[in-house]
Parts: C-alpha cells; sequence; structure tokens
C-alpha cells in the first residue's frame, strides 16, 4: 500500500516540472493530490494506494472530493 507521501514522491519525480502540495485528500481506493499553485489547470493526480498508477482528474469530477484531508495544511486567514 502506497502512503501519501509516497505518491508525492511518484508524481513529483514523474512531473519535475510541477510543484505538488503537502496537502491533499484522500478516497479509499486513491490518493489525491494537488498541484501548486492550486489553479494549475485543475489538474489534480489520483494516485492508486495499491498500484502507484497515477492518473488526472479535475475539481469539477465526482470522485475529487475534500472530505478526507492528509498531509500538512495550510492555515487560511
Amino acid at each position: 500500500m502506497l502512503t501519501f507521501a509516497e505518491a508525492r514522491r511518484v508524481v513529483g519525480a514523474r512531473w519535475p516540472d510541477y510543484s505538488v502540495a503537502p496537502y491533499g485528500y484522500e478516497t479509499d481506493t486513491d490518493w489525491l493530490l494537488l498541484l501548486l499553485p492550486e489553479t494549475a489547470g485543475g489538474r489534480i493526480a489520483a494516485v492508486s494506494k495499491a498500484t502507484g498508477v497515477i492518473r488526472w482528474i479535475n475539481e469539477t469530477s465526482g470522485e475529487y472530493t475534500q472530505e478526507r484531508p492528509v498531509g500538512s495544511h495550510r492555515v487560511r486567514n
């Protein structure tokens, strides 16, 4: 089972031009990694916890959720 930190490293290594946020969300099957700045095309990396396979979704996808936060979230003013 891939951890959140490992998923961040996989995406960062494969796409070094992207900055992966230290926070994101999870579903039962995927880690949802956010790119910085958060407005970077609305692309969200959905990384399979079981296999590490990366696919891209956007913030309007039915799979996207903010209900289960993970990582180090920034403080919003």
